[in-house]
């Protein structure tokens, strides 16, 4: 199971009413296809209006980054951890990542 992630959220793509469905294919193909060309081959799906991917572990996130502001029709984007529901292991990561700089 991945414990990182990259959600992108669309834009105006949401609002072509009949052809949402042909432009959210179109957005996941082109997500898929920046991905892969940085040697990354995890599916990008489709969940309750966001797409999400799975990262692999020790992914480069600037490239990732670089690599998706070129995609058109993604609004914005984000990285996010996996981290059990559990106290201390929220601690832990929010001290480990608190002041760390994931992209510049």
């Amino acid at each position: 199971m991945a414990d990182s992630y990259l959600i992108v959220h669309y834009n105006e793509i949401g609002l072509k009413g009949g052809n949402k469905t042909y432009f959210q294919r179109s957005l996941r193909n082109n997500l898929i296809n920046s991905l892969r060309s940085l040697g990354i081959k995890s599916d990008v799906r489709l969940v309750l209006g966001r797409f999400i991917s799975d990262m692999p572990d020790g992914f480069d996130q600037k490239k990732v980054y670089n690599e998706i502001l070129k995609v058109p029709g993604v609004e914005y984007f984000c990285f996010f951890k996996k981290v059990p529901l559990e106290y201390e292991e929220i601690a832990n990561f929010i001290r480990e990542n608190v002041n760390k700089d994931f992209v510049k």
